[in-house]
């Protein structure tokens, strides 16, 4: 038997439930001050593409800036098909699957920003089926990818040798030189991203990156092998900053 109800004047609550507000709705300058400048940067695209859309497609409707209520996974299906259809791509003619994702990623983030509406994952589901199924297998997009140029460690051997023997910058402090070749050399081992090793643009005024105390230098020996290794702690990891699963 559950416990009994008392009696009490709850006038006092009433009074208080009657203070509730409507969240105000985010401004321009909301927006911008929640996102780093490249995300914002990208936001102001996307709307901008989704402006274009809304007038090439649903010119019968009033346009709102804010959505005024999240968009239907068929509409941003379509958005998703606007795009193929009218963008060019730099590697094709059309534009690449990585592209439009990021683009679908982007509108996401500004619906939830502007509609606090976060799509489920049967809903996602149904809006990456629709870029295979539609857009990838039937060709209105490419699947090509940028081959990404690698510097070789000559290349790393011609950069220290000209910061320790040619470089006549004056470095704030001489240890900057130090550390700017040892960050070269744990770059071209580990082929790590330079936001993991010094401060990211994604994570602007955080002043993070490799510490000393991420490095241990141990000696080591097995088989093949005796002599000395270098253990690095890597903790700003893209993706899984801070997991100490995968330093």
């Amino acid at each position: 038997m559950g416990p009994k109800k008392k009696i009490k004047n709850l006038s006092h609550l009433y009074s208080l439930v009657q203070l509730e507000k409507e969240p105000a709705p985010l401004t321009e300058e909301d927006v911008k001050n929640l996102l780093i400048p490249s995300s914002y940067k990208s936001h102001a695209y996307t709307m901008s593409l989704w402006a274009e859309f809304s007038a090439d497609c649903y010119d019968h409707e009033t346009y709102n800036p804010m959505f005024g209520k999240a968009p239907t996974v068929y509409r941003i299906q379509m958005y998703l098909l606007w795009l193929a259809e009218t963008r060019t791509g730099l590697l094709e003619e059309n534009i690449t699957d990585t592209t439009v994702r990021n683009r679908l990623s982007s509108l996401k983030r500004a619906i939830k920003l502007f509609t606090r509406r976060q799509y489920s994952s049967a809903e996602n589901k149904d809006i990456e089926n629709y870029i295979e199924k539609e857009l990838v297998h039937k060709g209105k997009i490419s699947t090509d990818a940028y081959k990404k140029p690698v510097a070789p460690l000559l290349v790393a051997e011609d950069l220290i040798q000209f910061i320790w023997m040619c470089d006549e910058y004056q470095f704030t402090h001489p240890r900057a030189r130090l550390q700017l070749a040892f960050a070269i050399i744990l770059m071209t081992f580990t082929g790590s991203r330079p936001g993991e090793f010094i401060e990211s643009e994604a994570w602007k005024h955080s002043n993070e990156g490799l510490l000393y105390g991420d490095i241990d230098l141990v000696r080591y020996q097995n088989e093949t092998y005796v002599g000395f290794l270098l253990l690095i702690r890597l903790r700003n990891r893209k993706g899984h900053r801070n997991n100490k699963k995968h330093s």
